[in-house]
Formats: C-alpha cells, structure tokens, sequence
C-alpha cells in the first residue's frame, strides 16, 4: 500500500474535487433510508487487511482511488488545469469527484459504522451525469474486526455503470489483500428471506415511525416466486404470483396446522396450477420487502419496517460469513 502511504499527490488526484478533512456530513446517518428503492449488486468480502475509516485515512483513500478510476477508465479531472493535449482525443468522460464517509445503520447489531462511496461521472457516451454508489454493510459481531490490521465488511453494494464497478473492486482488493465478489444465492436462502418475510405477515401494521420512507409509495402486497425450469427449450422460467387474499389464507393454514411455510406455498401452487415446483431451484424472489435474485441482485422496498429491512442485510452478513468458512 506504498501509494495511500506517500505524501506525494500525482497530478491527476490533485485535480479532482475531494471532500477533505472535515467534520462528518449530514449524510451519515441516513442509513437505511439510501438504500432503499435501488437495485444493488451484492458483492461478498473477506477481512480488509490496514483499512481504517476515519476521516484523514477516508482522503487519502479517496486520492489512490480517483488516480485508479482515471487511469483505468480514461477519465479526465472535472477540475484539471492540464492544457487539452492530442491524446485527449482517447478520454471516455470526466470524474468529478470520489467521496468516502461512514454512516451507520441504527438497531445494527454491531457499534462499528458502514462505509459509503460514491464516485460522480459524466461519461461521454451517457445523456447525463452518473452518481455511482458502494455501500460497505459492516459485520454483525463485535469480534469480526482485529483493529488496526482486519476491518470486516462482509456485504459490499454496488450501484454502478461503464466498468466504475469492477475498477472500484480491484482497486479494493489490490490494496487490502482481501477478495471481493459477486455473490451468489442459494435457492434455500432465498426461501429463508420469504419465510423470514411471511411470518410477520400476522403483526399489526408497522407505525409511521417504524417504516422507512422516500416519497410517495403504493404498498403492493403480494408475492412473487420464480423457478428456473432447467432443460426445457420452449420456456426457462415459472413465475408465481400469489395475491395478497391467498396469502392470508396461506397464513391461518399455516397458523392452525402448523405446516412449513414453504410446503403451503409448493401446496398453494400445485392446487392451482398442478404443477410441482418443489424440486425446481428457485432463481428470484419479490415481496413487499425486498426483491432478490440468484445473481445476487437486490432492491429493499420504500415504505418498509426499519427491523425488517435490517433482518434482510443481516442475513446476507451472515452468508457472505459463512462463504469463508
């Protein structure tokens, strides 16, 4: 890591709007309301091997990643100075800025904040500019993290366009000896998150309080379930979808027979369509919580309860922990 140690600036990340020591934004403890209502690539990680986040150690970040992104992706400083040269004639678009701060996710089971980049371009080729957006969620246990030379940040979310994506995660793990990747989805975690989702279909309505919020939202209660048909060429895939009526009624069977919540949903199916899905893999999931895929694809649902939204991110933690055992 000789580059984040040097005192030396190049000319390149000198250029770029960087945010600077200074005193944490407001930014910081919106939490779980900037995750909401976008479609993320969930990335795993192993330990991050030196990296520290407080605000000194964040800049000096932020200059090695803006040289990276520059050099990487042929990008030319929004504020540089440089007179245009003939080879500008290669330059892809202009970075104007790389910001890392922390932010904290509040009823996190952990004290330890998570890490938000956000990198700003205007690629040529693109009608306007782009805010590209990494979320480092940090671990759940107090004990994840050896300070000073392991920082654990299990779930990295990306948000990203034109290749920003796979520079920002070489950049990380050439400089934090650690592995990054996307992550892939079993078919029983993904029915671990509806099953997780549909036993509080009993509750009482979450107060106004306890949801997380953006703008306006309609409430789309119904369910979603997609099974890939594999070997078969007139169709690949069986989307299910259950409304909210049948739920209910799924739920008080459930309730009273005390059955496995997704036996009486393979049941529920089956009773309507006569096909047996029970041993296809199920490839994506929507809820009025969360919509996830076997790629690894997210997006958590505006207008949703605080603690649900934090038991889905925790269950990804607790994935991406268990992918190192």
């Amino acid at each position: 890591m000789s580059d984040l140690e040097s005192s030396q600036r190049s000319t390149i990340s000198s250029n770029v709007r960087l945010s600077g020591p200074r005193t944490m934004s407001s930014r910081t403890n919106r939490g779980l309301h900037d995750l909401i209502n976008k479609s993320f690539q969930i990335h795993t990680s192993t330990p991050l091997r030196g990296f520290l986040s407080g605000r000194r150690n964040l800049y000096r970040y932020e200059e090695s990643l803006t040289t990276t992104l520059c050099d990487g992706l042929l990008l030319k400083p929004a504020s540089s100075s440089v007179a245009s040269t003939a080879g500008d004639q290669n330059i892809k678009g202009v970075l104007d800025s790389v910001h890392m701060e922390t932010f904290t996710i509040p009823g996190w089971p952990s004290s330890k904040p998570g890490v938000i980049l956000i990198v700003k371009t205007r690629m040529h080729k693109a009608d306007r500019p782009i805010e590209h957006q990494f979320y480092m969620i940090p671990s759940i246990g107090q004990e994840d993290d050896l300070s000073g030379v392991l920082a654990y940040y299990p779930i990295l979310l990306s948000k990203s366009k034109y290749n920003v994506g796979s520079h920002v995660t070489s950049w990380f793990m050439k400089h934090f000896d650690c592995r990054m990747e996307p992550m892939q989805i079993s078919s029983r975690n993904l029915e671990q998150i509806v099953e997780l989702w549909f036993e509080g279909l009993g509750d009482l309505p979450p107060t106004e309080l306890e949801r997380v919020k953006v703008g306006t939202h309609t409430v789309k209660q119904q369910l979603e379930l997609v099974y890939s048909v594999p070997q078969i060429d007139t169709f690949s895939d069986i989307c299910i979808t259950v409304q909210n009526e049948d739920l209910l009624g799924i739920y008080s069977m459930i309730r009273d027979n005390d059955k496995k919540i997704m036996d009486s949903l393979h049941e529920h199916v089956f009773h309507i369509t006569r096909v047996k899905v029970t041993s296809l893999p199920l490839t994506r999931i929507g809820t009025p919580l969360v919509l996830m895929s076997h790629e690894g694809k997210i997006k958590l649902i505006n207008n949703s309860r605080a603690k649900d939204l934090r038991m889905v991110l925790e269950c990804l933690c607790d994935w991406a922990s268990m992918s190192l055992l």
